[in-house]
């Protein structure tokens, strides 16, 4: 009996070093990196104004609304900020305008949308105020019923 409880002692006694020795590890340091290519920017955005029509000289101005269509099949592209760049026409119009630089004016538009991919006339949040300054000094009479064009760019 005392022969088997040696036997027993000893087994447990292995089984518990066994248990000890696997559960050591070895810890390190160390460093690594890596490396991406970011895609591409494959579309733009055109956009267009709408709103606009019938506006006169000293009339508070017209509101004036966004859309735009996404070239890209890919992307979606995002419209954080909306700028006047300009107003052309054709004709004594635009030699009128171009005479009289700054007869126009809208302040910059914060509209903060993202344009789906592939989309066509999505409409952007945000409105602008399109102002044309009646003026004592200059005959705006050229401009009178004339076709005019807003151009806008956006960041």
């Amino acid at each position: 009996m005392f022969k088997r409880h040696i036997i027993l002692i000893s087994s447990a006694v292995a089984v518990l070093a066994l248990a000890i020795g696997a559960y050591a590890y070895f810890t390190t340091t160390g460093t690594g990196s890596g490396t991406a290519t970011a895609g591409s920017n494959s579309g733009s955005l055109t956009m267009v104004a709408a709103g606009l029509a019938g506006i006169l000289p000293g009339d508070g101005g017209k509101t004036v609304t966004f859309t735009a269509s996404n070239s890209s099949a890919t992307t979606s592209l995002h419209v954080n900020t909306i700028s006047f760049v300009s107003v052309t026409s054709s004709g004594t119009c635009q030699t009128f305008l171009t005479a009289n630089p700054g007869q126009f004016s809208m302040a910059p538009v914060t509209s903060n949308t993202n344009v789906p991919k592939s989309a066509s006339g999505f409409a952007l949040t945000g409105a602008g105020l399109l102002l044309w300054p009646d003026s004592a000094t200059l005959d705006q009479t050229p401009c009178a019923g004339a076709s005019l064009t807003l151009t806008v760019s956006s960041s």
